[in-house]
């Protein structure tokens, strides 16, 4: 028989199975006019199995227009080596003068919430490379190895640690700076990156393939992107996010990258999970 009665509220959740969380989280919605569980919104969407790999851009198919990357010495990669299903294409970077230019993320979201997340496969884990990297004074930097700019923070990180580091005036404002070392994950087979910033408490997390690795507060962190362009696997303007001017001890990413994503939240654990 058809149902009587009424109905107030019904929702799908595509390509999700709410944890017990989540479910929690839409009965307070309505018992307590708290928020409801929602996903994550993809504000910036690099997957290179989305992309053609023939114009030298790497377009970006998140919710917000344009900032596409500007890409060099790249290879397109199609049916790359690997055993899992969700990667079917990857951008391929030399070391040597590769990765992609974006533009200035400014406006973004700055000062609010944000995730990035990465699936990445370096070549090795020997040498200082950046990721990706955002800003000058004010910026968000997520790294291999730990440079050679004396920062106290980064300095003295082996190369086989990674960090994911948010930082207010040049350091002015104790940075955030969460890390993991990757020795035992190693580099054959994809890693998936996501750091994480909660400006109300001003803490960054790091997960690795989506376990919680590391958090860290720092100390009145209002703003998390400068002027600067932003930059997958390189520089991408003049200055290294959250560190200073130059590339600070660091060389470009060498190694594959088949996703970057910037998210509209600080994702937490299930979230974080559900990802990977």
């Amino acid at each position: 028989e058809s149902f009587e009665g009424q109905i107030a509220i019904f929702r799908t959740y595509r390509n999700q199975v709410l944890s017990s969380s989540q479910v929690a989280d839409n009965y307070n919605a309505v018992l307590n006019s708290a928020p409801a569980f929602t996903l994550p919104e993809t504000m910036l969407e690099y997957d290179a199995a989305k992309d053609d790999g023939l114009n030298g851009t790497w377009e970006n198919t998140g919710t917000v227009s344009g900032r596409n990357a500007s890409l060099s010495g790249e290879t397109y990669v199609t049916n790359p080596s690997t055993s899992l299903p969700g990667i079917t294409a990857t951008y391929d970077f030399d070391g040597s003068g590769s990765g992609g230019t974006i533009g200035s993320l400014n406006n973004l979201r700055n000062g609010q919430d944000v995730s990035f997340e990465a699936w990445i496969r370096p070549s090795d884990l020997t040498g200082d490379e950046v990721i990706f990297e955002t800003g000058g004074g004010n910026g968000v930097g997520i790294f291999l190895g730990g440079g050679s700019s004396g920062d106290p923070d980064l300095s003295p990180l082996a190369d086989s640690e990674i960090s994911f580091s948010v930082t207010q005036n040049s350091h002015g404002n104790r940075t955030a700076m969460a890390t993991a070392d990757l020795s035992a994950i190693g580099v054959d087979e994809f890693i998936h990156v996501l750091g994480t910033f909660d400006i109300s408490a001003n803490e960054a997390a790091l997960y690795i393939n989506g376990a919680l690795e590391d958090t860290d507060a720092g100390v009145n962190i209002t703003d998390w992107s400068g002027g600067d362009g932003a930059g997958l696997g390189l520089i991408g303007g003049a200055n290294m996010g959250g560190i200073g001017g130059g590339n600070q001890g660091f060389t470009n990413f060498e190694g594959e990258i088949a996703i970057f994503n910037v998210l509209d939240r600080a994702i937490g654990a299930d979230e974080a999970l559900r990802r990977y």
